[in-house]
């Protein structure tokens, strides 16, 4: 079991062990359960853990903004770290979220051959969110055929070449699901599981108690399993 400690103590503690068997990092739930907010979190501790700091991250703005007020929250209190996650976390695209799913495609391919400028010290990328623009894309596709052909070439053409890459330079990436119900197994899943559950990763699965404050985390990597509850706050996820 995960010690109910501040959220620095246990990513260094219990994440950073998971963490270093895995180079995906997968984190779903609905919306409002913190996904976001809990990346920030995980990123922000590893980058000023130790002084002095000097390794950075990659944010992709896929669907969604990078939430800088969140940032500016969550650091407050010590405005040398905020200081140095502001200016070390760098914003991919700049300005705007991709506006399409082929936007994102190229997005990804210029990381992967490092066509755009990467930092040396790079030892995180955060995607936020993978699934939206796919969903669409999908959506669009006429018949079983069609569907199966743009999922089998977002896998060999961005995330696998993504993950690879992320292996060779060391660096941990960080994915954030949509998520879709399953009514058969009643339960909810990252959207498109069966295609991520071809990878092996370390799963955190947010939910939420919409008739309290409460929520819950669960996190899975192969044959480790924890519950846990926490608070969703404006300084991010309070552990109870």
């Amino acid at each position: 079991m995960i010690a109910k400690n501040k959220i620095e103590d246990r990513t260094f503690t219990d994440f950073n062990r998971l963490f270093s068997q895995k180079t995906v990092i997968s984190i779903y739930g609905a919306s409002g359960t913190g996904k976001s907010t809990l990346s920030m979190q995980i990123i922000g501790s590893f980058l000023t853990h130790l002084e002095p700091y000097e390794d950075c991250c990659v944010w992709f703005q896929a669907s969604e903004a990078f939430p800088k007020k969140r940032l500016d929250q969550m650091f407050k209190k010590n405005p040398r770290k905020l200081e140095y996650l502001t200016k070390n976390i760098f914003i991919i695209p700049p300005g705007h979220p991709c506006n399409s799913y082929s936007d994102q495609a190229n997005s990804i391919n210029k990381i992967v051959k490092k066509s755009s400028i990467l930092p040396y010290n790079l030892r995180f990328i955060v995607i936020d969110n993978i699934s939206h623009h796919l969903r669409y894309e999908i959506m669009k596709a006429e018949g079983f055929r069609e569907y199966s052909t743009v999922v089998n070439l977002f896998f060999s053409d961005q995330l696998l070449p993504l993950i690879m890459f992320c292996q060779r330079e060391d660096i941990k990436l960080i994915i954030i699901h949509e998520v879709s119900y399953n009514p058969a197994l009643d339960k909810i899943s990252p959207f498109l599981d069966k295609l991520y559950s071809r990878i092996k990763c370390l799963n955190i699965f947010l939910s939420k108690d919409f008739r309290g404050r409460e929520s819950k985390m669960t996190v899975e990597c192969e044959d480790f399993t924890c519950d846990f509850k926490y608070e969703l706050l404006d300084t991010g996820l309070k552990f109870i």
